[in-house]
């Protein structure tokens, strides 16, 4: 998707042995024509 960029990120807690999933969504209005929320719609839709 245009102007949105995802990161994500696994991280591991080696004493509990527990992990977690961390996702981002990055914003980037430059390289975007929509609006948020435009890009949730999009996203959910």
């Amino acid at each position: 998707m245009s102007g949105i960029g995802i990161v994500n990120c696994l991280y591991f807690h080696p004493k509990i042995e527990r992990f977690w999933i961390i996702d981002y969504r990055i914003y980037n209005p430059e390289n975007d024509e929509k609006s948020k929320i435009d890009n949730v719609e999009v996203e959910v839709g």
